[in-house]
């Protein structure tokens, strides 16, 4: 399933720290796009972040083709840590919204849930 992560954001200080964190988590989102789903309703998820809604915010947005869109929330006072696990619990909510196969959805949730846990500075792997 692919994985796409955008910002779109009025306050230049919030765009450079989004990527910053979104290119530290580069390796993990090309990681889980590479993972083959065989009974997935979607071709993959788009998360767009944004820093003109609350952080509590969270819409799916229509999409023609066959990915699941959803718009987010984020504060723009947070430190690097704070972004990242926002942008990985986010992750983990969309794809459940993916309708995936129990093993499936099982595999990411165990795999995003211990990168959150982790620290920054921790390298992940897959789960056996």
């Amino acid at each position: 399933m692919k994985l796409g992560l955008g910002c779109a954001t009025r306050h230049r200080a919030f765009g450079k720290m989004f990527r910053r964190v979104a290119n530290a988590l580069e390796p993990l989102f090309q990681m889980l796009g590479e993972l083959r789903i065989d009974h997935a309703d979607y071709d993959g998820l788009l998360i767009g972040v944004t820093d003109e809604e609350c952080q509590e915010f969270f819409e799916i947005v229509e999409n023609s083709e066959r990915f699941l869109q959803v718009l987010v929330g984020c504060r723009t006072d947070v430190t690097d840590e704070e972004l990242r696990q926002h942008l990985i619990a986010t992750t983990l909510r969309g794809i459940r919204l993916c309708q995936l196969t129990s093993e499936d959805l099982q595999y990411y949730e165990t795999l995003l849930s211990t990168v959150l846990r982790s620290g920054p500075e921790k390298r992940w792997q897959t789960p056996e």
